[in-house]
């Protein structure tokens, strides 16, 4: 959102190019989809908070459309892509399942 240049040239490091392999430069665009990730990511601070489902299953959706564009990249930056978004979903979920073990195996009320 910031950097729309640098974002499209170089992301996610230098000499890798996710983003300008998709399609030619639009600034408006690039800036979009900054605020966009931005939005995602409160969005899954506040699923993860509130633990409310409706707002995980709309994350989730959200980065399976990102499973999908596959076809322009090397088959490395497809692992790499693909691993850090999972990351995404099995981080949340490995804390939410340690949560509630937590919280099965705690006190018992009679």
């Amino acid at each position: 959102m910031f950097l729309p240049e640098s974002f499209y040239a170089d992301f996610p490091f230098s000499g890798r190019d996710w983003i300008s392999t998709l399609g030619p430069y639009d600034e408006h665009l690039v800036r979009d989809v900054g605020e966009l990730n931005l939005a995602f990511s409160v969005l899954l601070a506040f699923a993860a908070i509130l633990l409310a489902r409706r707002l995980s299953r709309l994350h989730r959706a959200a980065l399976r459309v990102h499973t999908m564009q596959t076809h322009a990249f090397s088959a490395g930056d497809n692992l790499a892509q693909l691993v850090s978004l999972g990351l995404q979903v099995v981080l949340p979920a490995a804390i939410l399942f340690g949560i509630v073990l937590r919280g099965s195996s705690g006190r018992k009320e009679i």
